[in-house]
Parts: C-alpha cells; sequence; structure tokens
C-alpha cells in the first residue's frame, strides 16, 4: 500500500480547475442542436407537476434568509401623520363653527438587538445553507427531468429505425409472397414448395 501523502496528488491536479459546485450548463441540451428535442425539454418542464413545488420551496427558502439577515441589523421606523378637524359649533368660543385645526405628527423609532451570542448569525448563515440546498434541488429536478427527456428522445430513434426496418422486410416479404403465388398460379412450383417457403 502506497502512502496518500507519496502519491503527490498536489502535482498531477496542479492544472485542474474545480469547483465547489461544478455544475453543468443549465440548457446544456442544446449542444444537439436538435429543435424537436429543444421543444420536448421546454414542454416538459413547462407541464411538469413537481417542478412547480421545488421552485416554490427554493423561492420561500430564499426568502427565509433575507428575514433571517434582517434580524442581524437595526429597525428604523418612520411615521408621520397629519389629522385636520373642524370645531364643532358648540364647542366654538364664538358659535361660529367654522374654526379648524391641523395636527402634524412626525416620529422616527431606532431599535437594534445585539447579537452576544451569536444565534442570529448562526440562523442567517443556517438560512442560507438550507437556501443553498434547495437551490441544488431545484437545479437537480430541472437536469433530472431533461436527462429523462434525452434519454426517452434517443431511445426513440433507434425505434423509430427498427419500425422502418420492420416494414422493409414485410415489404420484402410480401413482394417474394407475391413471386412465389404467381409461380404456384403459372405452375412452375407447387404450393408445398411456398408452404415450405413460408415456414422457413
Amino acid at each position: 500500500m502506497l502512502d496518500a501523502n507519496a502519491l503527490q496528488a498536489n502535482q498531477s491536479l496542479k492544472d485542474a480547475h474545480f469547483s465547489a459546485a461544478n455544475w453543468p450548463k443549465s440548457e446544456w441540451w442544446q449542444s444537439f442542436d436538435d429543435a424537436q428535442l429543444n421543444q420536448l425539454i421546454y414542454e416538459a418542464m413547462a407541464s411538469s407537476p413537481d417542478l412547480p413545488v421545488v421552485n416554490t420551496l427554493a423561492d420561500k427558502a430564499n426568502a427565509q434568509v433575507i428575514a433571517a439577515d434582517a434580524e442581524r441589523y437595526p429597525d428604523v421606523d418612520l411615521n408621520a401623520g397629519i389629522t385636520r378637524s373642524r370645531v364643532a359649533k358648540v364647542d366654538d368660543p364664538l358659535l361660529e363653527g367654522k374654526s379648524y385645526s391641523t395636527l402634524r405628527t412626525a416620529s422616527v423609532g431606532l431599535s437594534y438587538t445585539f447579537d452576544l451570542w451569536g444565534g442570529k448569525k448562526d440562523a442567517a448563515e443556517a438560512a442560507l445553507g438550507q437556501a443553498r440546498a434547495s437551490e441544488l434541488d431545484r437545479q437537480a429536478s430541472q437536469l433530472t427531468l431533461a436527462a429523462n427527456v434525452t434519454r426517452a428522445w434517443n431511445n426513440l430513434n433507434p425505434a423509430w429505425n427498427n419500425a422502418e426496418l420492420a416494414q422493409q422486410n414485410l415489404e420484402r416479404a410480401a413482394g417474394i409472397a407475391n413471386i412465389q403465388q404467381q409461380h404456384v398460379s403459372a405452375g412452375l412450383t407447387s404450393g408445398l414448395n411456398r408452404s415450405i417457403l413460408r415456414w422457413c
């Protein structure tokens, strides 16, 4: 057994470029340059009952990241209001009831909760991890669906070829049977030979 440190993987892989999520291109099937395949995959993605569920879960996880991250920052509240009222005639010292009063209010509030034990930071990081996992689920679902449609499409092509070959064989056999029938009708061969050839 060789020691792992003696394999010098750093030298062997020094020119290789790896990423944390080396993911295929989102529309990798377009490299086949097949318009029918492209249309089939787009239709499958539009009509799949599973993709909307996965997309909703990913969107929800992304929204939770925003909410969890917002908890780490100060809250600023700004309120403003204008109230205009008319004094009733019975309350007016002049008994005219034409007096108006306007009350203008504005308030600013600032609150901040210190994250002394790192709970909010941990919650934000956990939400981010969950969002990344949900995004991977979304991408994996799309890739799986596209791969299944592509696999079915590739399997369909040989089936069409086999069906075409079977049709050609059927036409050839019908031609041979027609020639044999002509020979029997002309008395050039007996019906027995025709039956033997049919079973061969």
